[in-house]
């Protein structure tokens, strides 16, 4: 999701709402419960605000965010919903690390 944003011109500094989203009767919730309002991708990456990570999904758009992934290396199925956006499909071990190699070499 963050690659995703990054790739269409975000920066770690570019700001999101850490707010209550519903998408078709989904509505996800941060860990602590709590929303944390405006913050930039940077907090909300390393805090992993779910709120957050949903909404920018949503400008991102699905189909970009598994584009991204693919050319990282994943080959598993990826179900475009928006519950996708907190890896809610499976993929093997061998993408993760493919995924994350591709991203340490830069």
């Amino acid at each position: 999701v963050y690659l995703g944003a990054l790739a269409m011109g975000a920066t770690p500094d570019t700001t999101i709402d850490d707010a209550p989203i519903e998408i078709d009767g989904w509505s996800p919730e941060n860990f602590d419960g709590r929303t944390h309002g405006r913050v930039t991708l940077r907090e909300a990456f390393a805090q992993s605000y779910n709120l957050a990570t949903v909404r920018l999904a949503q400008e991102v758009g699905l189909d970009n965010i598994i584009g991204v992934a693919r050319q990282f290396g994943v080959e598993a199925e990826l179900s475009p919903t928006p519950s996708l956006a907190l890896g809610t499909s499976e993929v093997t071990l061998l993408d993760l690390t493919e995924a994350y190699a591709a991203v340490a070499q830069g």
